[in-house]
């Protein structure tokens, strides 16, 4: 179904959360567990694929393109450099979509109406409610409002409630 979910623009917050920041998520998390546990076999996976990509585009064609990338790829592990110059390109890759992502979200709900809700087949409301007053406690803490229980219950708010609605989401992605 997607997120948007029907001619009344329905957007189910937790997918549209989950769908913005999903991938930056499992991104983050693979830097990280290359950068704490630098295996030999993820780290050198990585980089071969990096040097297969970039030698393609790279700095010329034919073998110096090749033995030039090879060479800084030993020098940059041999420095224990690999990690922190991927790490460099994956959160500078982040940055752009996630900038690109928030002001699209910013102007999509400053000049149309949606109807903000969560969808559930098999989890209880409770349930729900702790993770958005646990996902909103630290967008709350700059000034972003969290929707309350009667809100989040509702499966059509209010004008109010959906003004809380997108407020939460935009505090949630820019926090998180």
């Amino acid at each position: 179904r997607g997120i948007v979910t029907g001619p009344g623009d329905r957007i189910n917050v937790m997918a549209a959360l989950a769908g913005l920041l999903g991938l930056h998520l499992f991104t983050f998390a693979l830097w990280l567990l290359v950068v704490v546990w630098p295996h030999p076999v993820l780290g050198h996976g990585l980089g071969a694929l990096w040097l297969r990509a970039t030698s393609r585009i790279g700095f010329g064609k034919g073998a110096e393109a090749a033995a030039l990338g090879r060479s800084a790829l030993r020098l940059l592990t041999q420095a224990r450099l690999t990690p922190w110059l991927a790490g460099l390109a994956s959160h500078l890759i982040w940055a752009l979509v996630f900038t690109a992502a928030t002001a699209t979200l910013l102007f999509a709900l400053s000049f149309r109406s949606y109807t903000l809700n969560w969808e559930t087949t098999i989890l209880e409301p409770a349930t729900f409610e702790s993770w958005i007053r646990g996902l909103g406690m630290l967008p709350g803490w700059i000034g972003f409002p969290t929707p309350d229980d009667a809100t989040i219950r509702a499966s059509v708010a209010s004008a109010a409630g959906q003004r809380a609605w997108g407020l939460w989401l935009i505090g949630c992605l820019i926090c998180y």
